[in-house]
């Protein structure tokens, strides 16, 4: 007897491993529906209580029902630039009415925080004196160092470093030699 369940989405490349009796790791989700046996919705459901994943492999019976899971991905993997607008009209569709009327409560708050910040870009971008021009490019070509930091970084008022040393071990002093004479 098979139980239905749900799972998170999947790839292309998943739903075809799956389907051709391969084994592929899913989660619980409400994407994809499938019917799983007693042995595998057991493990389903322990894995959707710790909200981890879990290895999946399909029997004969159920790759022979699970065929929509290729069409299902195919139609929903359809393109970026489609697929992204289409995403975005679902998305205005569902908080619409919500977005209206919360920009008509912050566009008064709103416009003169854009309005400032639209004058200080211009400014940036075309200064009308030499003193704006420097000011505006202050700090252009200074980066931020990335990784560990430098040793010595902070020094103190000695010059030296206030941790306590440098890193470095002091070498002991050359021997001279001695000089023998024959008399």
């Amino acid at each position: 007897m098979y139980h239905p369940a749900g799972i998170a989405p999947l790839s292309q490349t998943q739903v075809s491993k799956l389907l051709n009796h391969h084994s592929v790791r899913v989660k619980a989700g409400t994407h994809h529906k499938i019917a799983l046996s007693k042995e595998q919705m057991k493990k389903h459901h322990k894995a959707h209580m710790k909200g981890t994943g879990y290895n999946l492999t399909l029997d004969p019976f159920q790759v022979a029902n699970m065929q929509h899971l290729r069409h299902e991905v195919a139609r929903s993997m359809h393109g970026g630039k489609i697929n992204r607008i289409n995403k975005f009209n679902r998305w205005m569709g569902a908080l619409g009415d919500v977005a209206q009327n919360v920009g008509d409560f912050i566009a008064p708050v709103a416009k003169p925080i854009l309005q400032a910040a639209t004058q200080r870009a211009v400014d940036t971008i075309n200064p009308t004196s030499p003193a704006d021009y420097l000011q505006s490019m202050a700090g252009v070509g200074m980066h931020k160092r990335r990784g560990r930091p430098k040793k010595g970084g902070n020094l103190g008022p000695s010059g030296m470093s206030p941790m306590s040393g440098s890193g470095k071990k002091k070498k002991a002093p050359r021997r001279k030699k001695a000089m023998h004479f024959a008399i």
